[in-house]
């Protein structure tokens, strides 16, 4: 449709507009029209004038184009992005997967959709800032529609002078307007827009059609939903900045969605904008208008909105950070890197961002106008830019708006001027122009964008740029600015290309892989060509000139190293070239060029380097200064603090005095480019100390098996008239001497002329369980162990004379060890067989048992990578076996009548045997592999105590039997250790020290038997190990039936 305007045209809209400014007279306006709402009227007003100007009515017309012609060519996957947007929530749950895929499902658990259109919330500092934020959108449709709000004409503000109501039915003439006027665009142009169907926030299906319907009688201007989306969508973005810019987008997309849909056009989006911008800039400075309001939203009036929202901050970061694993980064790295997240790709963002600023509309006045910035703007940037002071913050959105002369553009009174211009994703990169110069302070120790940043704008103007701190700042543009550099501390990294003559002072680091202009590097500070994540060459466009006591850092790797290149003349006055190897094989004389210049006068004082095993060595020629990275005399065992780490080192040494495979030549290697503390870690990481834990957990399993069998061999039942109504489970398995009136005459007293009696049985069956806590031992390296295990074992046995036992058990168990530190960890499942047998003789005993344990392994390990060896996941399956036998003698002595005293002594002697095996690596070829021999581990624990019992009886049927019990332990075997190989360099076998057995603890034991004549007993038992070197817990549970 093409509109066509005569000076009769013009003349008949200013006749309106003057008829216009007189208020509809049908109803006197009951109150004053409240300052908050009537400001939003008044920063929206330049739209009444447009129909004034050919300027204004070419936009009019290009509003209506632009909105078809976008709605014409949507996919239909955008189509279904803006039906899904309809449904707005004030919490802002639908925006916030421009958070990201994994924070923004984080954020809308903490904040949920309640699917009935009410907003849930995790705090309720958050419910009252957003339901603040959402209820004091303003609905000026009506206004500028009809003059009115709530049904009653507004008398006290006026439109501009030649303002007219009404505008866009006056301007399109559409056939069956709405009733309550600036009719919608799809009604303006019913023929020319395409109707989508799709699904909706709910899930429910959805048409163009219905929405359109929905819509008919309320006025286009300005767009609502935008509204929403703008002041909802930053503020989530200040609360998390690291998502700003993905957040003002996504509500950039939301506003946009209503011009696809045929809802509103650009120009009411623009507004919609303009409008949700002002109010949130208001709310955020605390303006007296708008706070205290009853009535506005579900949660409460708001007295300090800035205060709430500081609060509000706080409590959802911690919360966010809670469901991304302790920090909001986690989820964000992870977002990066995942090709799902809608908002991933930051050009695109920017694109779509500035496009919709002004939908490419002509401009109906001058582009060419001084900045101007909103009052109280700066606060939107508060977050993003926390270094920064509100001048300088104010001087970033100056430097960044968009042209003016935009449709929404010309309000002259500062307070409202100004929105139609800020570019909040431009000015989140910095600042676009230094119209004097700049100072900034950055402090690391604060975190987030105290400590880094990057401004990505092409920055010009007159200015220069002071950097002061500790912090990291970079700079990605094309920089022409003209003022100077000067670093007073922190690091400024160049990753494009700047103009400017730059001083570098004490403390400060001028760092980069872009183009510089002239460098004076003072003393104290520092120049660091390349990149932080990479090396790389840094060319100064001019010359460049290091002062006595200044430093050059350089990192080189194999064939690559961090250089700089300067087309003028370079003039060394001393200063210090700091080395460090990055990745990458060096052979013995490689030559580095670090410096170079159209000439080179002078000298560096000294190259010093914290590498271990490489020194470095400066050379010169007319044009540059050179490097050289040479081995050292210093072996690799030097380092290492324990006997684990100078074990494995030995190795390394051994191997390389020799030929090497070619892992061994990269082992090697990778270790050349380490300093002394990172080679004590990596040093530990390889010599997999940790595999030794395994070992120590399944001999600490088959003692308890023994001990549990041996328990059962000094229980059993004499006779049929007097069964083993409670039989004792004693501590260490050491039985005690009964009385002819003791409940448990399981044990024949032969000096009382018991000679015979029958010969009986039990069967019984015992679950177990317990865990193992192992300290490091810093000498020889063990790392700190614990581990667990459970399981069950189930016997037999058979008295075949008045004062012999035999029995037999089998059981299964399962085990878990793991060593910190080290990233090892195992599985066992074991399998045991015991026989066991008892003698009486009198009032003392003596107790035997047998035990065969088999055992299938699982471990693993993590090997972090260093040099140009990556990091690996290591793992083995192996069988294990073991015999074990045990013998214990004692004596009983009664206190009182239901009291006895036990001493007792038992020795054990135990062969652990591990047939040879190698592990597996992730990698398809490894230098961290590790082979271990053939081995047998011996154990060999004596150990004396006093046990004390007792017996009282419940009832007729029941009776009850607590002991305790008291043990020192002395381990004669108390090494683990393991002959171990890497697969790099296998014929230089070491010795490993894995976590040991206390040569000396402490047992204690308490149990209690419960116990019925009819052969049936329910018994418990705790015990505890105790000693400098570890300590355990265990349990276990009997049940037991004789007969």
């Amino acid at each position: 449709m093409k509109y066509e305007f005569s000076f009769k045209s013009i003349l008949h809209f200013s006749l309106l507009a003057t008829t216009m400014l007189v208020s509809p007279k049908a109803h006197a306006q009951s109150a004053p029209t409240p300052l908050w709402y009537s400001n939003q009227l008044r920063v929206l007003e330049q739209f009444s004038v447009l129909g004034n100007t050919a300027e204004g009515r070419a936009a009019l017309t290009a509003n209506l184009q632009t909105g078809i012609a976008i709605n014409n060519a949507v996919s239909q996957a955008q189509a279904q992005q803006a039906i899904y947007d309809a449904t707005p929530y004030s919490n802002g749950t639908n925006l916030a997967d421009g958070l990201g895929t994994r924070l923004g499902a984080a954020y809308k658990k903490l904040n949920p959709d309640n699917r009935d259109g009410s907003s849930g919330y995790f705090s309720t500092d958050m419910r009252n800032l957003f339901e603040y934020n959402y209820g004091l959108v303003a609905d000026t449709k009506s206004f500028f529609a009809t003059g009115t709000r709530g049904g009653k004409p507004i008398t006290d503000v006026s439109l501009p002078y030649g303002g007219v109501f009404d505008l866009y039915d006056k301007f399109y003439n559409p056939a069956n307007p709405s009733p309550n006027g600036n009719s919608r665009p799809f009604i303006d142009a019913p023929n020319s827009y395409k109707a989508f169907s799709g699904v909706d926030y709910y899930g429910n299906p959805m048409t163009s059609q219905k929405l359109w319907a929905d819509a008919y009688k309320s006025p286009s201007f300005p767009s609502g939903h935008t509204r929403y989306a703008v002041a909802t969508s930053t503020l989530m973005g200040i609360m998390v900045p690291e998502r700003f810019q993905e957040m003002i987008t996504r509500g950039s997309e939301l506003a946009n969605a209503r011009i696809v849909l045929g809802l509103h056009s650009p120009i009411d989006v623009i507004a919609g904008r303009i409008s949700g911008l002002y109010e949130l800039v208001t709310l955020l400075n605390n303006n007296p208008e708008v706070l205290g309001l009853s009535g506005v939203s579900s949660g409460a009036p708001v007295s300090d909105f800035a205060g709430l929202a500081t609060s509000a901050t706080g409590q959802l970061r911690a919360a966010l950070a809670s469901e991304c694993g302790g920090a909001i980064s986690n989820c964000i790295e992870a977002d990066n890197a995942d090709p799902t997240y809608r908002f991933g790709n930051a050009a695109q963002n920017k694109a779509d961002f500035t496009f919709r600023l002004t939908y490419g509309l002509p401009a109906v006045g001058s582009t060419h106008l001084a900045p101007v910035v909103p009052t109280g703007a700066e606060v939107l940037l508060a977050t993003r830019f926390p270094y920064l002071n509100a001048t300088q913050r104010r001087d970033v959105l100056a430097s960044t708006e968009i042209a003016s002369g935009g449709p929404m553009d010309g309000v002259t009174d500062p307070q409202f001027a100004g929105y139609d211009r800020l570019n909040l994703y431009a000015a989140a990169d910095g600042y676009g122009a230094f119209t004097h110069d700049v100072s900034i302070t950055m402090n690391a120790s604060k975190g987030g964008y105290n400590a880094a940043d990057s401004w990505k704008n092409d920055i010009s103007g007159a200015g220069g740029l002071t950097l002061n701190g500790t912090g990291h700042l970079t700079l990605t543009g094309n920089d022409t600015y003209a003022g100077p550099t000067t670093i007073n501390g922190g690091k400024l990294e160049i990753a494009g290309s700047m103009t400017s003559a730059t001083t570098v002072n004490a403390g400060g680091m001028l760092a980069g892989t872009g183009k510089v202009g002239t460098v004076t590097v003072a003393s104290g500070g520092t120049l660091a060509p390349g990149a932080t994540t990479a090396v790389g060459t840094m060319t100064v466009n001019g010359t460049l000139s290091m002062a006595s006591g200044s430093t050059l850092s350089i990192r080189a790797m194999s064939a690559a190293n961090d250089r700089v290149v300067a087309t003028g003349a370079v003039t060394l006055g001393g200063g210090t070239v700091s080395v460090a190897a990055g990745n990458g094989v060096f052979d013995r004389a490689t030559r580095y060029t670090i410096v170079t210049g159209n000439s080179l006068s002078g000298r560096f004082d000294q190259a010093l380097t914290n590498l271990a095993f490489l020194t470095p060595y400066l050379s010169y020629d007319a044009k540059n200064a050179y490097l050289n990275l040479n081995r050292n005399d210093v072996s690799y065992s030097t380092f290492g603090t324990n006997g684990n780490q100078r074990a494995v080192g030995l190795a390394l040494d051994a191997a390389s005095r020799g030929a090497t495979s070619p892992n061994g030549a990269l082992l090697l290697s990778a270790f050349n480019q380490l300093t002394a503390q990172q080679s004590q870690a990596a040093l530990a990481m390889i010599s997999g100390a940790g595999s030794g834990a395994e070992v120590t957990s399944n001999i600490n399993t088959t003692s308890t098996i023994s001990a549990l069998a041996s328990d059962n061999s000094a229980n059993w039942v004499a006779t049929d008239e007097d069964r083993d109504a409670a039989p004792v489970t004693p501590v260490l398995g050491y039985a005690e001497e009964t009385k002819k009136t003791d409940p448990f005459p399981s044990i024949v007293k032969a000096s009382q002329g018991q000679s015979t009696l029958a010969p009986t049985g039990r069967a019984w069956i015992s679950a177990l369980g317990g865990g193992v806590n192992r300290y490091a031992d810093d000498t020889s390296g063990a790392p700190h162990a614990n581990g667990s295990f459970g399981g069950g074992l189930g016997g037999i046995d058979y008295q075949v004379s008045p004062n012999v036992l035999i029995g037999a058990a089998v059981g299964e168990t399962s085990s878990r060890s793991h060593a910190d530190g080290v990233g090892a960890s195992g599985d066992a499942t074991g399998l045991h067989i015991a026989a066991y047998s008892s003698l009486r003789f009198d009032r003392s005993y003596i107790t035997l048992s047998e035990t065969f344990s088999h055992f299938d392994n699982d471990t693993s390990r993590g090997v972090e990578g260093f040099g140009l060896l990556g990091s690996e996941h290591l793992s083995a399956s192996f069988a294990s076996s073991e015999w074990r036998t045990r013998v214990e003698g004692g004596h009983s002595f009664d206190v009182e009548r239901n009291l006895t005293l036990t001493p007792f002594a038992a020795v054990e002697y135990a062969s652990y045997r591990t047939n040879g095996y190698s592990e597996r690596s992730s990698a398809p070829s490894s230098a961290f592999v590790l082979s271990f021999a053939d081995r047998t581990t011996i154990s060999l624990p004596v150990s004396v105590g006093l046990r004390t019992s007792g017996s009282f009886s419940l009832d007729d049927s029941w009776t009850v039997a607590p002991t305790a019990s008291a043990a020192y332990v002395h381990e004669f075997k108390p090494a683990r250790d393991m002959t171990a190989s890497l697969a790099a360099i296998p014929a230089n076998a070491f010795t490993m020290s894995g976590p040991r057995a206390a040569e000396d603890s402490a047992d204690l034991r308490l149990g209690l038997t419960f116990a019925s004549k009819s052969g049936l007993s329910l018994s418990g038992e705790l015990k505890g190990s105790f000693s400098s070197a570890s300590t355990a817990i265990g349990a276990k549970a009997s049940l037991k039936y004789s007969w």
